[in-house]
């Protein structure tokens, strides 16, 4: 499979013309694959349940989880087009807890909007 994702790297590199960045982006997911997964044989349903739980057993939390999965799903999807798989393979992204900015109550937003400077500093 590392001959595979040579080969996607290379695809992307010269078809769809990536940046470097991104292309560091692959091999860190990939590293993170293989850490957690033999990677000498083409992924099954199994195996990326497997991953996506091996990552969160090692203490990852989810949103570092995802970022991973986003670049697996990519090899995944370029197996596929490819012909390499014969079903198209995605690893769900996980739930992330989303925070809600804090935000004016009621009275605060009439004072703020009733208020008129008496000198020219107030403004």
């Amino acid at each position: 499979m590392t001959t595979l994702f040579e080969q996607f790297l290379k695809e992307r590199t010269y078809i769809k013309n990536v940046s470097q960045k991104t292309l560091d982006f692959y091999r860190s997911s990939f590293k993170a694959y293989q850490k957690i997964m033999d990677s000498a044989t083409l992924p099954t349903k199994q195996d990326l349940t497997k991953f996506v739980t091996g990552m969160r057993e090692q203490g990852m939390k989810p949103v570092s989880c995802n970022t991973y999965i986003r670049g697996i799903n990519s090899f995944l999807t370029w197996l596929y087009e490819n012909e390499h798989l014969s079903e198209h393979l995605k690893i769900k992204q996980l739930k992330c807890e989303q925070r809600i900015m804090k935000t004016f109550t009621d009275k605060e937003l009439k004072l703020i909007i009733s208020f008129k400077p008496s000198r020219f500093t107030d403004l």
